[in-house]
């Protein structure tokens, strides 16, 4: 089953036309975020994201104001995956922590159809997305990920940089949350126990890709 769906994946530049397909994997895999982090994210914010992915012309204008260059994964006919990246040097977040990203790209916008999950496209978005990274001369890369994610990119290399974080004014802080995060970073670099605020997105670099 699975060779013979990894076989049928293709993998092409992202058009205007695919912002709704894409638009609506956004909205469907922002909905299971909840369940997927254990109330790591508001259900406010959540439901900001949900609605969003429902407007493809802000999903469209998203990828043109970043200068995102974006990949999606088609299994017949039909868009079930996204992929991309931008300069990392570009400081879009204004967080003055960043530092110089010269060299780094900047990786995001990794989503599947959850009715599609466990096929491999991830991994083939992952490899396209990378093979173009290093044709473009990027030495490194870095990515903000949720709770979830941090098992896909540490399997591909990625180091979890607790110190760039980003947190939120707006995310209540939750005590039992941050053991949560604890357990799941492995506490190699920062045990959030100790931190009375809630990280949002977790700050991951490869060196030297």
């Amino acid at each position: 089953m699975l060779s013979g769906d990894l076989v049928k994946i293709k993998i092409r530049a992202y058009t205007k036309k695919d912002a709704e397909a894409v638009g609506r994997i956004f909205s469907r895999a922002s909905a299971k975020l909840k369940k997927a982090n254990g109330g790591l994210y508001a259900d406010s914010k959540i439901e900001s994201w949900v609605r969003w992915g429902h407007k493809p012309e802000e999903v469209h204008k998203e990828f043109e104001d970043m200068n995102t260059k974006l990949f999606v994964a088609v299994i017949n006919g039909k868009v079930v995956g996204s992929f991309g990246y931008q300069d990392g040097a570009v400081n879009f977040r204004n967080d003055s922590k960043l530092g110089d990203r010269g060299g780094f790209a900047r990786l995001r916008f990794l989503y599947t159809d959850p009715d599609f999950k466990g096929r491999g496209i991830a991994g083939r978005l992952f490899d396209k997305v990378m093979d173009e990274v290093r044709k473009e001369g990027y030495k490194h890369a870095y990515v903000y990920v949720v709770l979830s994610a941090h098992g896909f990119y540490q399997k591909k290399g990625f180091i979890h940089v607790p110190a760039l974080d980003s947190y939120s004014e707006t995310q209540p802080y939750d005590p039992e949350i941050n053991r949560r995060i604890s357990i799941v970073s492995g506490c190699t670099h920062k045990n959030y126990t100790k931190i009375e605020k809630t990280p949002v997105d977790f700050f991951f670099e490869k060196l030297d890709i």
